[in-house]
């Protein structure tokens, strides 16, 4: 048999059974504020190094991180595996300041997009281009190294950097051209 219970009984354990499911609700909603403020919004790093005074992380989306003046660039590679990739160029970030920014029609994608990660914000624009008339099929215009910005993107069997006037010849291997285009990004922010 049931104990016959109160009405006083039965509503002190009713406003004890809200006050304690209240405070729970309350004790789970402060700690999922807190966590929230807390969590990291970036992606979580994977690994850190230095070089030159820069802080280079891996972050969960496979791109080494670095802020150089409140800028945020981001490469496949770290400068420790291009730095032994030649070349001497006599450009850097400033001769790209707010000019367009051309590739040569055919140069390879991979290299191009990582180039333009990283200083499309820049350049006033990007687009393909050809050297002479005869080189690309369709409607593109033909500029030149004297006047204009150009970067050439080739296959080659040594990596390697070259700037002649302002083009700039990326060449490298199939498997090394993000490389040799990383290469190009650290040397004209002159980290390596």
């Amino acid at each position: 048999m049931r104990e016959i219970i109160t009405r006083d009984v039965r509503e002190r354990k009713e406003k004890r059974n809200n006050t304690i499911i209240s405070l729970i609700l309350a004790g789970l909603m402060i700690f999922s504020i807190a966590g929230y403020a807390f969590y990291d919004t970036g992606k979580t790093k994977l690994s850190e190094k230095k070089y030159k005074e820069l802080d280079f992380i891996l972050k969960e989306d496979g791109l080494w991180h670095t802020e150089i003046q409140g800028y945020d660039f981001s490469t496949i590679y770290s400068p420790e595996d291009t730095e032994n990739i030649s070349g001497l160029l006599t450009s850097n970030i400033q001769s790209y300041m707010g000019k367009p920014l051309f590739f040569s029609y055919g140069s390879e994608t991979e290299g191009i997009d990582e180039i333009t990660r990283n200083i499309n914000r820049f350049v006033s624009r990007v687009e393909y281009v050809c050297l002479d008339e005869n080189e690309c099929e369709g409607d593109w215009a033909v500029k030149n190294c004297t006047e204009d910005n150009i970067i050439i993107i080739n296959e080659d069997n040594e990596t390697l950097i070259k700037q002649e006037g302002n083009c700039v010849y990326i060449l490298a291997r199939e498997r090394d051209i993000t490389r040799g285009s990383d290469a190009f990004v650290f040397k004209i922010l002159k980290i390596i």
